[in-house]
Parts: structure tokens; C-alpha cells; sequence
């Protein structure tokens, strides 16, 4: 069962779009500009307001991430540069793809000795939006987003270890995540981070 209220936060209405499931604890995610609330059936919309009075702000503010690229300033490594106002984004992308291929470069032959692989994988950076990397059996290539120069070098390192990872076992299976977890513990951390648009 479905249903759609409007609800309002401070000095602006929201949508909140509640689906009742057989659950035994409420739900809540700020997604496009709206709430969306899983609750156990008999959840009254009076204590799902009262939920969201409590806890709106904090989801909303959870939600907006600052941009990795401003008018001026870039998160470069994970840490805020200030840049002259309205550079050339542009052009900048081609030095951040320099610079994050030696980085990458570097630490991939340093990753692959410490995870006992024989191959030596070959490296692509591309500008993509929806994937951080990914690892072609056929070719033995890593590629890596462009998107990760802007993260601190430990998270780039997780992505590097996920790729790798996948030299073991080509799915991700709880086989997977044990060796993913024993050479990068920090994994789900890291992942968070990036999830959250945490750069450093």
C-alpha cells in the first residue's frame, strides 16, 4: 500500500511518498527533492510526521554533497585547492588525468606484489559518471573514473583493491569480500565516503 502526503519542514513543503510493507521499524531516505518512507502497516502518518520533524534536517543535510569542482577551488587528492576564479575546468581535467594515471600507475604494480598477482594489469582513466572502476579479463585492464583525483589517496587505494580483488574471484561473493576485506580493511568506510561525497 502506497501513499503520498506534504509535509513541512521549516518554511517548505516536501513530498513524502510512504509505501506500508511488512516491516517492523520505519525507514526514511531524502532522495530528489523528496522523502521516502518504508513503515510496518498499522505506522500512523501522525508519528511519520513526527519522525520527520526530528530527523529531516539531518537527512537533507546528508544528501547535499559540495561539488568536486567549484568556480574556485578543486578537491585534488582529497584536499581543497583554491583555484583562480572561473579557470578552465576543461583543461584542468587533462592535468587531474596526468596526475591520477601516475598516482594509480604507481600504487596498482605496489598492490599487485602485495596481493601475490602475477599479472601485471595495464591502466585506462576515463571520465565517467557511473562507475568508479572495472576490471576487463579479456585485456587484463583496470580503468579507473577520472572522478576518483578528487578523493583522498586512501580511497582510491579501496577502488584499486576492489579492482584487483576480482583477479580471485569475478563476482561479488562473501569469497569476494574476504580477501577484499583482508588486504583493505578499511573498505566499507572508505565506500561510505564515497557515497557521502566525503573527499578526504
Amino acid at each position: 500500500m502506497k501513499k503520498t502526503i506534504v509535509v513541512k519542514i521549516g518554511d517548505t513543503t516536501y513530498e513524502a511518498h510512504i509505501t506500508y510493507k511488512r516491516i517492523k521499524a520505519i525507514y526514511i531516505r531524502f532522495k530528489n527533492g523528496a522523502f521516502h518512507i518504508s513503515a510496518p502497516y498499522l505506522t500512523t502518518q501522525k508519528s511519520i510526521v513526527n519522525l520527520l520533524d526530528k530527523h529531516a534536517a539531518r537527512l537533507m543535510k546528508r544528501c547535499i554533497k559540495e561539488p568536486p569542482i567549484g568556480d574556485d577551488y578543486i578537491y585534488f587528492f582529497g584536499k581543497k585547492e583554491t583555484m583562480p576564479l572561473q579557470f578552465d575546468k576543461d583543461a584542468c581535467k587533462v592535468d587531474l588525468k596526468d596526475e591520477l594515471y601516475k598516482y594509480a600507475n604507481r600504487r596498482l604494480r605496489e598492490l599487485e606484489a602485495e596481493m601475490h598477482i602475477p599479472l601485471q594489469y595495464k591502466l585506462k582513466i576515463k571520465d565517467v559518471a557511473t562507475r568508479l572502476g572495472s576490471n576487463s579479463r579479456r585485456t587484463n585492464t583496470i580503468t579507473l573514473a577520472l572522478k576518483l583525483v578528487h578523493y583522498s589517496q586512501p580511497i582510491i587505494d579501496s577502488v584499486i583493491y576492489h579492482e584487483l580483488t576480482h583477479y580471485f574471484y569475478f563476482d561479488h561473493s562473501s569469497n569476494f569480500y574476504r580477501i577484499l576485506l583482508s588486504y583493505c580493511p578499511d573498505y566499507k568506510s572508505l565506500r561510505h565516503k564515497i557515497l557521502r561525497g566525503i573527499y578526504e
